[in-house]
């Protein structure tokens, strides 16, 4: 989007924005707030930055990092991602010197993630902190090379910070001080700065930002300092541990965990229903075909119950142990799975096919058997439930895929 089709305020707040980051921000202060309630086009403004070519009034090419916390991976901890994209970032426009630095870190980053999974808490603790006391020596030198020395800026914006958890929100803030400070990078956190006030009130949010732009109001507020190193919590035995210790001392957490369930269940009751209603209505009428007869549809055929060895299982067991199966891979994968695309599909095909499970072992409990009463030609006979199951299947298969 260009500035022109930008509104009124937020071009302001664009300028604003652009001019408060010609100014130099020391360490003490790095921090630049870009705030303004929800709706009110600060994501819009945020992303004109990232997708065009941008200059500071000051003649420096602008390039954007921008990080939303509601789309991160479920596979990395806010932190390592937040590493991840800046190292992407600056790969794009690095020479082969500073190419073999990036992948240097790229590596040893990727040695830290699987340390994290795979290593004792010792072993893991020593390589993490040896990768961050790295990164944090190897980067101001790094985007001087990458950035400063062509005459261009680095923006690292972190959005939606109010919408995550508290612990969430922290993490990535943390991070950014901690880890990306630099002559030539400007941090910008996106919000609602009441809401963000809220969420991250360990921090001292009124002495962070050396500008802050509210949209709308068009104010630059230079502060004292940002709260010193000491009060971050990133070490390098805390980055091993942090999301469990974290996670544990933060009720909210859980609560996100617990409201992600319902989504996916909801999925799978609505499956179940369908279903289920479909033989019902299909039990009162006569069968009939279409096409020519190549597609069938009525009472078709009753499959068998399910058999163990040659022993038919009891209806009530089959039933409780999907139930079980079911619920346990929801809060799988609902504690797992970061709120990526990736994820959100991963989720609606589990919960489709399990709905679809349900539903089959259902029709064994009330008829005995499950009711099929769909053929096209020589197929097997089958029902909505099957088309759901595969559905199912398919997207999740789809959603590793794209992940991956």
């Amino acid at each position: 989007m260009s500035p022109s089709r930008l509104t009124t305020d937020q071009q302001n707040a664009r300028n604003e924005l652009l001019l408060a980051c010609d100014l130099e921000s020391p360490a003490s202060k790095p921090w630049l707030g870009l705030f303004g309630p929800r709706g009110s086009g600060k994501t819009t403004l945020i992303k004109d930055l990232s997708s065009s070519t941008v200059s500071t009034p000051g003649g420096r090419t602008c390039m954007v990092v921008l990080i939303d916390a509601t789309e991160l991976p479920g596979y990395l901890l806010p932190w390592q991602h937040l590493l991840s994209v800046v190292l992407d970032k600056l790969s794009e426009n690095a020479v082969p010197r500073d190419q073999g630095v990036i992948a240097s870190l790229r590596g040893e980053l990727l040695t830290a993630v699987q340390a994290a999974k795979l290593e004792s808490p010792e072993a893991s603790e020593i390589l993490i902190g040896n990768f961050a006391n790295r990164f944090r020596n190897s980067f101001p030198k790094l985007a001087q090379n990458v950035v400063g020395a062509v005459g261009r800026l680095l923006i690292i914006a972190l959005d939606h910070l109010d919408k995550v958890s508290s612990v969430g929100a922290a993490e990535l803030f943390e991070a950014a001080s901690y880890f990306l400070q630099a002559d030539d990078v400007r941090l910008v956190c996106i919000g609602d700065d009441k809401m963000l006030g809220a969420k991250l009130t360990p921090i001292n949010l009124s002495e962070s930002w050396s500008a802050k732009v509210e949209l709308g109001k068009w104010m630059t507020i230079a502060t004292d300092k940002l709260p010193g190193q000491g009060t971050t919590r990133f070490t390098g035995a805390s980055l091993s541990s942090r999301t469990q210790a974290t996670r544990s001392a933060n009720g909210d957490w859980a609560l996100s965990k617990v409201l992600a369930i319902g989504p996916m269940v909801s999925i799978g009751l609505g499956v179940l229903f369908v279903d289920q209603l479909s033989k019902i209505i299909i039990r009162g009428l006569a069968p009939w075909q279409l096409l020519g007869g190549l597609l069938r549809i009525g009472v078709l055929d009753v499959a068998a119950p399910s058999t163990v060895f040659g022993t038919v299982l009891p209806v009530l067991v089959e039933l409780l142990a999907a139930t079980l199966a079911s619920l346990l891979i929801i809060l799988a994968v609902a504690s797992s799975a970061g709120p990526t695309t990736a994820a959100r599909i991963q989720k609606i095909g589990l919960s489709v096919a399990l709905g679809a499970l349900l539903s089959n072992i259902l029709d064994r409990l009330v008829a005995g058997g499950v009711l099929n009463f769909i053929q096209i030609g020589a197929m097997p006979v089958f029902n909505l439930a099957h088309i759901a199951l595969a559905s199912g299947a398919l997207l999740v298969g789809f959603s590793i895929l794209r992940k991956s």
